[in-house]
């Protein structure tokens, strides 16, 4: 056996995907604001784009480990957010009154959805728990009409007040795994 470095193979993108690997394009003009200790948290900057991808790393090459404090909130171009699993943590009121988000995706690391975080994203159709979240805080999905149904983990213990109000019109689901 033996061992060979290769070159890392850019990234080429096309249509938004790179070629080589799949993963797709990062959205530019993201605002990324370092820690000092090789992590960042994100916010929108400048960034225009429709179908936001957040990358594992900031462009000066620090982990992204959190979506600052209403990062997103009332942004009404915004249709799916494509958060990495570097992500721990979602700020409060992240996407807040975000009135076109279809779709988001949680990722597993994360242990409380925090107050306000979707509250108002009136087209959000529906999001997957981790199964590590154990608080869901404070209308952390009010007036989020357009859901049929959602489970919550068995890992929650708490959940705050009107943390589901108005949740799909009255009509949807809530779940609990037991």
């Amino acid at each position: 056996r033996t061992h060979r470095s290769t070159e890392m193979i850019s990234h080429k993108y096309q249509n938004r995907k790179c070629v080589s690997c799949g993963n797709a394009q990062p959205s530019e003009g993201l605002l990324y604001m370092s820690n000092g200790d090789g992590t960042c948290c994100v916010d929108i900057g400048d960034c225009t784009d429709e179908n936001i991808v957040i990358p594992d790393y900031s462009p000066s090459g620090d982990r992204v480990t959190k979506i600052r404090a209403r990062a997103f909130a009332g942004n009404n171009n915004l249709i799916s957010v494509q958060i990495p699993e570097t992500v721990q943590v979602i700020g409060e009121g992240a996407f807040e009154q975000c009135k076109n988000l279809e779709s988001v995706n949680l990722p597993s690391k994360i242990t409380i959805i925090y107050s306000y975080t979707f509250s108002g994203c009136e087209k959000l159709k529906g999001v997957e728990i981790p199964a590590g979240v154990y608080h869901i805080g404070e209308e952390a999905f009010a007036d989020c009409v357009s859901f049929e149904s959602i489970v919550i983990p068995a890992s929650v213990t708490k959940i705050g007040a009107f943390a589901f109000r108005d949740f799909s019109d009255c009509d949807g689901a809530i779940i609990f795994e037991i």
